[in-house]
């Protein structure tokens, strides 16, 4: 079994004369994972991962005004601000499979998420391979659905 932690920062800042968007998020993530080699051309993996992260949105923009059907964002209209603060947990479950093939490796796995925030819950399938071509050419393909 293997454990990680990560701790991460995002920030996006965007300036347009007195209007302004802010977010500003910390995050921590915490990860396991159960790593087996079935047979010699199938190995697995079971895991988990646990992200906390805490952001924070500051902005003040102009909201749209209308008069005689043009809209100008910008000029005279009135100024909304806004300052919150949100806390997200996300929590996924993964299984991931590694299946020799001839020369190449096919990468099937399933994984789920649930975020709390939203209460949604999320099935994901995903598809890999890996080839080989030389020893230092090697082709990936990856489809599937990433949140």
């Amino acid at each position: 079994m293997k454990f990680s932690l990560g701790l991460g920062q995002d920030q996006i800042l965007v300036n347009v004369g007195d209007n302004f968007f802010n977010l500003k998020s910390d995050a921590v993530t915490v990860r396991g994972e159960y790593e087996k080699k079935q047979n010699e051309t199938w190995l697995y993996q079971l895991g988990f991962d646990n992200t906390y992260s805490n952001a924070k949105v500051n902005l003040k923009l102009p909201r749209p005004k209308g008069e005689g059907g043009v809209n100008d964002p910008i000029s005279s209209s009135e100024v909304k601000s806004l300052n919150t603060t949100e806390k997200v947990n996300a929590t996924g479950l993964y299984f991931r499979n590694e299946v020799q093939v001839l020369d190449s490796t096919l990468i099937p796995s399933i994984r789920y998420d649930r975020f709390r925030s939203t209460k949604e819950n999320l099935l994901s399938p995903r598809l890999g391979l890996r080839k080989y071509y030389t020893p230092s050419l090697l082709l990936k393909f990856a489809t599937g659905i990433y949140y």
